[in-house]
């Protein structure tokens, strides 16, 4: 039998003991603060991964080099700090309860980085050294401080061996030839499979809506720009990517499916930064587009006069222009102890050197990650783009403006046709045609990471990219075109693409005692939805 006063006393050892359980394991931990900073140059390196062995616990260096790691447990530990580009380092400290251990660390310029961390060659991320394919990474940020980027194919032109990313008919927003190590087969597309944070998205290059595919017997046929068509990776902003990964070849095929078999571009977009203030950043850039004069007129043995004595224009010296290119770029980033954020908006106007041809694109980011508790993460992207591109008549086209101005004949020349006649289209009605291709994309997903145990991670990804793309040609009243005559007449096409993505991995690492390595298993399918 307990007293009331023996109940009550109990109660009070125990609320006690009680309150005094969660102070006691709480001063079982300190923090990890310090420094990264380049050994040669002692700038300091923004983004550096620092990571504690053995655990899930880490942070990214801010602007200033700085990082801070919170609630590690007390003991000795091991830091690891890896950026692209240069060597990893390791080291140790030993973390007293209640204390802050401060470690610091200059990193060495490494051209060939085995430890680089990547996620596109294998079911989970890993070190290069253990991979078997070949893969290539680019980090954007050491990219743009050499070079001004407007657009992802100009990133990816000439940087990466045995992949070719080229223009190929000179317009801006045109289709790119984007393809790795030649020809992979004959009946699946060239073009790598393109995935933006996990989720594959579309990345269609090329014309896809033509006059006689519009069902009017009148309408003046053929392509809506000669066949080029508009470049969905025009879409994509520069200066929102971190880094991209690209496999190449047929080895892609066994993780991303048949239709990976020219390759895989993986684009990892910016992320925000723990225990960082808000950073910001502005860029602007400022130039021009400008072809080489190098039309094949110099084949005229001497200046040729069209009737009455006007003298016909040269192509090299009145349809290559200098064709602006602007942009603005804002970018926050920062973040608290458990919530990153990353935020970005964008504007960018390029015109073509031959015009009428320009493109006006605005792109929105938000990049959201939130640490739910010490094994359990949420990533939040999204991404939205409008991109209206007014095409350039080009290629092999009856409407094509330079090949109009090439092939007509220089000595039927009027003021009318200032560079010849002899076809059925004159340049200047050519230059008359409006030609737009207006779209807007939404791509977003949601990432989760779930780390039970140091040694086993679970990730899924769900994610959809859609796409509305309008098309329209307008060829003026008043002008003469091919099977239309001088009436005019409109065309217009619509296309609506939807890619929905789901992943699930799991990786298990294991260390016996005669040999470790780590085991991968999980699960992923996507729907594609297209109408046109």
């Amino acid at each position: 039998v307990v007293s009331h006063s023996g109940l009550a006393r109990m109660l009070a050892v125990l609320v006690v003991a009680g309150a005094l359980v969660p102070v006691s394991a709480q001063a079982q931990t300190g923090n990890v603060t310090g420094s990264v900073v380049a050994a040669t140059t002692g700038q300091p390196v923004n983004g550096a991964q620092v990571s504690i062995l053995g655990t899930t616990q880490g942070s990214l260096s801010n602007t200033n080099g700085r990082f801070l790691v919170t609630n590690v447990t007390a003991g000795t530990i091991s830091l690891r700090v890896n950026y692209v580009g240069y060597g990893s380092q390791t080291q140790e400290v030993t973390v007293t309860s209640g204390g802050t251990v401060s470690a610091d660390f200059r990193l060495e310029i490494s051209a060939v980085n085995l430890d680089e961390i990547v996620v596109t060659g294998t079911a989970g991320a890993v070190e290069r050294r253990k991979i078997g394919v070949s893969l290539a990474s680019l980090d954007m940020a050491s990219i743009s401080e050499i070079q001004p980027m407007t657009s992802f194919g100009q990133a990816m032109e000439g940087r990466v061996p045995g992949l070719r990313s080229v223009g190929v008919v000179g317009g801006v927003g045109a289709t790119r030839e984007l393809r790795i190590r030649g020809t992979d087969s004959f009946s699946l597309g060239q073009r790598p499979v393109v995935y933006i944070d996990g989720v594959r998205v579309d990345s269609r290059g090329g014309e896809w809506a033509t006059g006689g595919g519009l069902g009017s017997s009148s309408m003046t046929c053929c392509s809506f720009s000669g066949g080029a068509g508009e470049d969905r990776l025009s879409d994509l902003n520069p200066d929102e990517i971190d880094r991209i990964e690209i496999i190449k070849g047929p080895a892609a095929a066994t993780l991303y499916g048949s239709e990976a078999s020219g390759g895989v571009i993986q684009v990892f977009t910016k992320r925000g930064r723990a225990n960082s203030p808000a950073n910001f950043s502005l860029t602007t850039n400022v130039g021009f587009n400008q072809h080489r004069k190098n039309f094949p007129t110099s084949l005229r043995s001497q200046r040729d006069f069209g009737k009455d004595g006007f003298a016909a224009w040269d192509p090299n010296e009145t349809l290559i222009q200098k064709g602006l290119i602007n942009s603005y770029n804002l970018n926050v980033d920062g973040g608290g102890e458990n919530i990153t954020y990353f935020v970005s908006g964008g504007f960018n106007y390029e015109e073509g050197s031959v015009q009428p041809n320009d493109q006006k694109r605005g792109n929105l980011r938000v990049n959201l990650n939130w640490t739910v508790g010490d094994n359990f993460t949420v990533g939040v992207t999204s991404g939205y783009v409008r991109n209206r591109i007014q095409s350039l008549q080009s290629g092999n086209n009856w409407l094509g403006i330079y090949t109009n101005a090439l092939l007509s004949n220089p000595r039927n020349a009027t003021p009318e046709m200032p560079y010849g006649g002899g076809l059925d289209v004159n340049v200047l009605d050519a230059q008359a045609i409006s030609t737009y291709s207006d779209a807007d994309r939404w791509t977003g997903a949601v990432t989760l990471n779930y780390t039970p145990t140091s040694n086993l991670t679970h990730k899924a990804t769900f994610g959809l990219d859609a796409l509305n793309d309008q098309k329209s040609r307008i060829l003026p009243f008043g002008k003469h075109y091919t099977y239309i005559g001088e009436t005019g007449e409109r065309n217009i096409g619509y296309r609506n693409a939807r890619k929905f993505t789901a992943d699930y991995l799991g990786n298990l690492n294991y260390d016996l005692p005669w040999f470790s390595g780590a085991f991968a298993f999980g699960a992923q399918t996507y729907w594609d939805v297209t109408s046109e």
